[in-house]
C-alpha cells in the first residue's frame, strides 16, 4: 500500500523541482519605454500635410529572463473628441534594426541587455487649412503603441501610449522629408568567375514551382559541371510546409517541454515545439527530450537530434526567414533528395538541398549525387545565401574555375 504514495510523492517532487527550473529560467519582458522619446522631426511637404516623426525604444522590463520575440508593432492615434478631427492621420513604425521602405514592421529576436530603436512617423493631411497650425491647435496627441512578443510561453500581447506636447514640437524648424522611409538594398550582380554566385530572385511562394524558379534564374549564368544549392527553408515555403505562429495552438506538452531547450533553439518556442509534435508524432518527441536530457547528463549533445531526425532540426521559428514568412514557423522540406534528383533529370544540373546560417554551421539535407555532398558543405559555410533579406535562396556552384580569357592568360606571360 505503501508503493502508490511513494511513486505520487515522486511525481510531486519532480513537478516541484520543474517549476523551480521554469521559475529560473524565466521569460521574457519588453516594452516601449515612452520616457525616452528622441529624435523629435517635424518634416512639412505642401502647406496641408505634415509628418510627426521621433524615436522610442523598446527596452527589457525588470521580469525579464530572456530574450523576446518581437513579432509586430502597430500604431495609431488616440481619438480624443473632436479635437484631431479636421485631418487624416496615419501612423507608420518602422524597426530600425531592420529598416524596410514599405512600411512592413520585421519580426526580430531583441538580445537581453539590448533595445530596439522605433522610428514612428504620423503623417498628416489637414483637410482644409495649413498642416502645421492644425498641429498647433491640437496641442497634445497621443500616439498608441500595440505589440506583440514572446518567448517560452505563448505570444502575448502589450499596449503603451506615447504623449507628444506639439506645442514643443512646433518650435523645430520644419525639414525636408527623406525620400525612403527605411533603406533599401541594392541589388548587386554577381562576378561570373565566383567560385560561389549568390542568386537573387522574386519573393517565393507556396504556388511556386521549383524546378521552373531554377530554370528561370540559372538559365544565362549556369555552366557545364555546376551545382544548384537551394535553401532548404525557400524549399520548405514552395512546398507549402509554412504556419503563421498566429494560427498555431500550442499544446501543454509543447509549453512545458520547450524550456529544455537552449533559448537561441528553435525548439525553444513553444510553437516550432508543436510544430514538431505534429511532424513526428507526439510519443517520438517526448523520448527524443528525454534521450537529450539523458545525453546532457552524461556530456554528450545532440542525442535530441539522433531520435527525433533530420524534419524536426530543419525547423526554423519566427525571426528565422525572411519577410512575409518572418512571423511564421516554415518546417523542414519534405523528399529532398527526389526533389534534387528531379532537377538533374530535368535541368542537367546537379543539386543540392542546404541548410546553412551564420554560425558556420551547414548541412546537406538532399542531394542528386551524395559524392558531392562534402564539396558543397565546404562551399556554403560562409553562408552566402544569408538569413535576412538578401532574397538568394539559389546557389551555383562552380566545381571547375571559369577558363582565363586571352587577356588574362596574356598577364600572365
Amino acid at each position: 500500500m505503501k508503493l502508490p504514495w511513494v511513486l505520487m510523492g515522486g511525481m510531486a517532487a519532480l513537478v516541484a523541482a520543474e517549476q523551480v527550473l521554469v521559475a529560473r529560467k524565466g521569460d521574457a519582458d519588453i516594452r516601449v519605454d515612452a520616457k525616452q522619446i528622441r529624435d523629435r522631426r517635424i518634416y512639412q511637404r505642401v502647406p496641408g500635410s505634415a509628418i510627426v516623426e521621433f524615436t522610442v525604444p523598446f527596452v527589457h522590463g525588470p521580469q525579464a529572463r530572456q530574450q523576446a520575440l518581437l513579432v509586430d508593432c502597430v500604431g495609431r492615434v488616440v481619438p480624443d473628441g473632436d479635437r484631431l478631427r479636421g485631418a487624416n492621420l496615419r501612423v507608420w513604425v518602422n524597426n530600425l534594426l531592420l529598416p524596410r521602405d514599405d512600411g512592413y514592421f520585421e519580426a526580430i529576436a531583441v538580445k537581453l541587455k539590448t533595445d530596439c530603436p522605433l522610428q514612428v512617423r504620423v503623417e498628416v493631411d489637414a483637410a482644409d487649412g495649413n498642416a502645421l497650425d492644425w498641429l498647433k491647435n491640437v496641442g497634445l496627441m497621443r500616439i498608441e503603441l500595440n505589440y506583440k512578443f514572446y518567448n517560452r510561453t505563448p505570444i502575448r500581447n502589450g499596449r503603451q501610449e506615447v504623449a507628444l506636447e506639439l506645442a514643443d514640437w512646433l518650435s523645430l524648424t520644419p525639414g525636408t522629408m527623406p525620400t525612403v522611409y527605411g533603406v533599401t538594398k541594392p541589388k548587386v550582380s554577381p562576378p561570373l568567375d565566383a567560385r560561389v554566385i549568390p542568386i537573387r530572385t522574386h519573393l517565393l511562394r507556396p504556388e511556386d514551382d521549383f524546378v521552373e524558379i531554377i530554370r528561370r534564374y540559372i538559365k544565362d549564368l549556369a555552366q557545364p559541371g555546376d551545382v544548384v544549392a537551394i535553401a532548404e527553408s525557400a524549399l520548405a515555403i514552395m512546398q507549402g510546409r509554412v504556419k503563421n505562429v498566429g494560427e498555431i495552438r500550442p499544446r501543454f506538452l509543447a509549453r512545458r517541454l520547450n524550456r529544455y531547450f537552449l533559448p537561441d533553439s528553435s525548439l525553444s518556442s513553444c510553437y516550432s515545439c508543436e510544430m514538431a509534435m505534429r511532424e513526428i508524432g507526439v510519443g517520438r518527441f517526448v523520448l527524443a527530450t528525454l534521450a537529450g536530457l539523458f545525453g546532457r547528463l552524461v556530456g554528450r549533445s545532440g542525442d535530441f537530434y539522433r531520435v527525433a531526425g533530420p524534419d524536426v532540426a530543419a525547423i526554423d521559428d519566427c525571426t528565422g526567414t525572411l519577410a512575409p514568412y518572418d512571423k511564421c514557423v516554415v518546417m523542414g522540406p519534405k523528399n529532398s533528395d527526389e526533389v534534387c534528383r528531379d532537377v538533374k533529370a530535368r535541368t542537367g544540373l546537379e543539386a543540392a538541398v542546404v541548410d546553412a546560417n551564420d554560425l558556420h554551421k551547414c548541412q546537406v539535407l538532399g542531394i542528386s549525387d551524395p559524392t558531392l555532398s562534402q564539396m558543397v558543405h565546404d562551399s556554403l559555410l560562409d553562408n552566402p545565401q544569408g538569413n535576412g533579406g538578401e532574397q538568394t535562396p539559389i546557389v551555383l556552384i562552380r566545381r571547375h574555375p571559369a577558363p582565363k580569357t586571352l587577356t588574362q592568360a596574356a598577364g600572365r606571360g
